[in-house]
């Protein structure tokens, strides 16, 4: 697991949050409070410097200006300054990004889809492992680190939770703890540009804290990719999986939402039959499947009643 692509990204020691702002309290540095580490900020905004080291927090004008390395960085910046902060990153050597910021290919403009296809290639050709664009990112509780201030820190449980929504996300998230379900990792990916369901359910796979792993797909790129992964999988760990766009409304709200095709329910359905994975149709089923497979023991057999 050391030595997983991931691992610095879901895992990290070291976090800066690039474009933190009083406009919205400083939401990402604040979600960064119970983070068991070093915290960086980075905004070149002067205006910003003393509200953000008000927070204990030590503001950059760089992300190159930190000494030593970074593992994590959250950026939320305008659109039009992805390309130039990615770029930093990639010279800086960090171990992964959250890319909080939207407006691209889910907006169906050519603008939009150009900034995708800009900042896609360039965390391919140098292997940045990219969440996002239009997502919330990664929470792992264990080590504190946080994509809601609102979320808990400290108590981490053996669900691994996989979601193209925020929203979803963190409501899973918050009504899981409520109800003794407490997650190992949470990836909110949105756009999956670069990294996609079938890369974090690799990781989640061979991750010693998740047992079972709940998933909210809205698309996926790598179908085949996918199927594979599932049918190596279940026996193992069971896996959940609420589909979005399951009606028409609901397919149009998807592709707008991170510009995913929502392909046909039948196959998706046939997908879970052939590969063992269980259909969970809302987040209520999701919780209730989950609890189940939390106090249920495995079955050895077909002898059940």
């Amino acid at each position: 697991m050391d030595a997983h692509r991931l691992t610095r990204l879901l895992n990290p020691r070291s976090v800066a949050v690039v474009g933190a702002k009083r406009a919205n309290d400083y939401r990402w540095l604040r979600c960064m409070s119970t983070f068991q580490g070093p915290v960086y900020s980075v905004n070149i905004d002067a205006r910003e410097t003393a509200g953000i080291e008000a927070l204990g927090v030590r503001n950059y004008p760089r992300l190159l200006d930190i000494p030593g390395p970074v593992d994590y960085v959250i950026v939320s910046v305008p659109r039009e300054a992805t390309p130039v902060v990615l770029g930093d990153c990639i010279a800086k050597g960090v171990g992964g990004v959250t890319l909080f910021t939207s407006g691209f290919s889910e907006t169906g403009t050519d603008k939009g889809r150009e900034l995708e296809r800009a900042i896609t290639q360039m965390a391919r050709e140098t292997g940045l492992p990219l969440v996002g664009p239009n997502c919330m990112g990664v929470f792992n509780p264990k080590i504190g680190l946080r994509n809601f201030p609102e979320l808990y820190a400290g108590e981490s449980g053996p669900v691994g939770f996989l979601s193209q929504s925020g929203t979803h996300g963190y409501n899973f998230a918050l009504m899981g703890f409520r109800n003794g379900i407490n997650v190992s990792k949470l990836i909110s990916y949105g756009n999956a540009v670069v990294l996609d369901s079938p890369d974090y359910l690799e990781y989640l796979r061979d991750d010693p804290d998740t047992a079972i792993i709940g998933m909210y797909l809205e698309g996926v790129r790598d179908g085949g990719r996918l199927f594979r992964l599932l049918q190596e999988l279940t026996p193992r760990k069971p896996v959940v999986i609420w589909k979005g766009g399951q009606t028409a409304p609901g397919t149009r709200a998807t592709a707008s939402h991170t510009g995913a095709l929502a392909e046909s329910m039948a196959i998706w359905r046939a997908v879970m039959r052939q590969t063992g994975a269980i259909e969970a149709d809302s987040l209520e089923d999701m919780m209730d499947t989950i609890a189940a497979l939390l106090s249920v023991q495995p079955t050895t057999g077909d002898r059940a009643a």
